[in-house]
């Protein structure tokens, strides 16, 4: 029997509308149990409309430059806009990117719809203030295997080459 808390985002359809709750899957000697621990808002998914490699997001930086010159944040940061960008939304100023009435901070860490807060589809996950905290938490390594980080970056929503998941996990292993 695992011994391993985990938590997710669940989706349940109410009236033809999609909601998004964190949920945490506890073991027990009977089998996992779920408890819902925070409703997330309304589920919105972003169209996937056009594909930007890492380097031309980057233009005129250099990947190598980007890990000499960024700190971690900075570099979440970065995978964060691409993906925004690749699903359509307009960088209004440095950190607020808008698709129709959809206001993402990055400042704040906010997805909204208006003043409420929403779970937005995208890729395999969704990107909400949850799982943007999840990311930018990850300041140095925590384990050997990068699994947790893979998990929240994928569980955000973001899809990232192999090679810059490599980076990014040797980034975080290496001493400051």
């Amino acid at each position: 029997m695992p011994n391993q808390n985990t938590m997710f985002i669940r989706t349940k359809r109410v009236k033809e509308h999609d909601y998004a709750y964190l949920v945490k899957n506890k073991w027990t000697k009977n089998g996992p149990r779920q408890k819902t621990i925070k409703y997330l808002g309304p589920v919105f998914c972003a169209p996937y409309l056009k594909e930007i490699s890492m380097e031309k997001f980057l233009e005129p930086t250099k990947i190598e430059h980007l890990f000499i010159e960024t700190p971690i944040a900075g570099i979440y940061k970065i995978l964060i806009e691409r993906e925004l960008i690749r699903h359509g939304f307009i960088k209004k100023d440095e950190n607020v990117y808008i698709y129709e009435d959809i206001i993402v901070n990055l400042n704040a860490r906010s997805v909204r719809k208006g003043r409420r807060n929403i779970a937005m589809k995208m890729n395999e996950g969704f990107l909400c203030h949850v799982t943007m905290n999840n990311i930018f938490e990850h300041t140095q390594q925590e384990d050997e295997t990068g699994k947790k980080l893979a998990e929240d970056i994928l569980g955000a929503g973001i899809a990232i080459e192999k090679d810059m998941f490599v980076r990014i996990f040797n980034y975080l292993k290496a001493p400051e």
